[in-house]
């Protein structure tokens, strides 16, 4: 059971890296040469700020915590529980 919620966590952990990098594609790619020297971009009457260090956290915190629930998954079916 405890392994199964390894798992669980561990397909949720990767479903919310992919969304960010899904948010970071659609939020800040298309509009990174806009940015001026505050972090900001004026765009269609919506004010963007430069938040990609937000995204890259988290991005690898779900990959490590992603990474975590997968070796305890591991380790979990190696001691047979």
């Amino acid at each position: 059971m405890i392994r199964l919620l390894a798992l669980a966590w561990t397909l949720l952990s990767v479903v919310l890296a992919v969304w960010v990098g899904w948010l970071f594609a659609t939020l800040h790619w298309g509009n990174r040469g806009c940015f001026d020297e505050n972090g900001r971009c004026f765009a269609d009457g919506v004010v963007h700020h430069d938040v990609t260090v937000i995204y890259f956290l988290m991005a690898v915190l779900s990959i490590i915590s992603a990474l975590g629930g997968l070796v305890l998954a591991i380790r979990l079916r190696r001691s047979g529980s």
